[in-house]
C-alpha cells in the first residue's frame, strides 16, 4: 500500500490538526519519515487486518494517522524514545479503529502465546538498548548470535540462558502449532489488544510505562516458574502496556487499580532476593 502523503490526508477527523505536509513541515521531511516507517506500518497493519477483518488499506492508513499524531506530539526535552512513542500513538490508533467499526477480533491462543514470548525476547534485548532493528534480525534469526558479527553486544549470561529458552520455546510453539517460525513471528509480533483508547497519555506516562514492560519482561523471564497464576498474569498485563485499571478488569472477579498497585509491591518485595 502506498499513500501519496503530500496531496492525500487519511484522515477521517478534519478538524484534526497536523503538520503542514502531514508527517512533517517540509515535503522532503515527510517523504524520509514515510520511508523509514513503511515497513513497520505494513507489517502492523497485516497483523491487525489477518485478526479483525478489515481491509489491510485502510487499517494502514490508520497506522499512518497514528505515526502522524506522534511527529506531531512527540518532544524530544520530555524523554524517551521516538520509535516507542510512535508505536504506541500507532497501535492506539489501530484499537480505535477495531473499536469503531466493531470488528471482531478473534486472535488463536497459539498466537498469543507466540506474541508473550516475543515481547519477553524484546524485553530482555531492549534492556541492553538493542534497537527495532536488531531485535528484528534476532526474532527471524532466531537468536542473538546474528548481532554478535554487526555489534558487540555484552549479555550477562543468565540472561543469555533465558533469552535462548524463549527462543527455544518459540520454536517449539512453531513446530507444534505445525507453521513456519518465521510465518509465527510475522503473525504474532503484532496482534489486536483491549487496551482502551487513550490519547491522553503524556510521553512522561508513556516512558515511565515502557519501562515498566520492559522490567516486567525481564522479571518474568527470570521468575515465570515461582509466579503464580494471578501475579503472572498482573506481570504480563504490564508488559502488554496496560494501566492498572485494565489489568484489575481482566481477572476475576474485577479489581481496582489500587488492589494492582498493592500486588506489584507485593510481587516486589516478594521476588526482590531473587531478582
Amino acid at each position: 500500500m502506498r499513500y501519496n502523503i503530500i496531496s492525500q490526508t487519511p484522515v477521517d477527523d478534519k478538524s484534526e490538526v497536523f503538520l503542514d505536509y502531514f508527517l512533517a513541515d517540509t515535503q522532503e521531511e515527510a517523504e524520509e519519515v514515510y520511508q523509514k516507517f513503511a515497513g513497520l506500518l505494513n507489517i502492523v497493519a497485516t497483523s491487525y487486518a489477518r485478526w479483525s477483518g478489515i481491509d489491510k488499506g485502510d487499517l494502514f492508513g490508520t497506522g499512518l494517522t497514528g505515526l502522524a499524531r506522534a511527529v506531531r506530539d512527540f518532544d524530544e526535552s520530555r524523554g524517551g524514545k521516538f520509535k516507542t512513542f510512535a508505536m504506541f500513538k500507532i497501535k492506539n490508533a489501530l484499537n480505535e479503529h477495531c473499536r469503531r467499526f466493531k470488528a471482531v477480533v478473534t486472535v488463536p491462543s497459539y498466537v498469543r502465546t507466540a506474541n508473550t514470548y516475543i515481547t519477553n525476547i524484546k524485553g530482555l534485548l531492549e534492556g541492553y538498548s538493542v534497537g527495532l532493528n536488531g531485535i528484528d534480525e534476532a526474532l527471524y534469526a532466531g537468536g542473538v548470535w546474528i548481532l554478535e558479527d554487526k555489534k558487540a553486544i555484552l549479555m550477562a549470561e543468565a540472561d543469555r540462558n533465558r533469552i535462548k529458552s524463549e527462543f527455544k520455546k518459540l520454536k517449539r510453539l512453531a513446530e507444534h502449532s505445525k507453521i513456519a517460525y518465521h510465518i509465527l513471528v510475522d503473525r504474532s509480533q503484532y496482534v489486536p489488544s483491549d487496551m482502551r483508547y487513550d490519547e491522553t497519555m503524556t510521553q512522561e506516562d508513556l516512558y515511565d510505562r515502557e519501562k515498566q514492560r520492559v522490567a516486567a519482561a525481564l522479571s518474568v523471564s527470570k521468575l515465570k516458574d515461582h509466579m503464580s497464576d494471578l501475579e503472572l498474569s498482573i506481570a504480563e498485563g504490564i508488559m502488554e502496556g496496560r494501566t492498572y485499571e485494565e489489568i484489575g478488569n481482566s481477572v476475576e472477579p474485577k479489581r481496582s487499580a489500587v488492589w494492582v498497585r498493592q500486588n506489584l509491591d507485593k510481587m516486589r518485595a516478594k521476588f526482590s532476593k531473587l531478582i
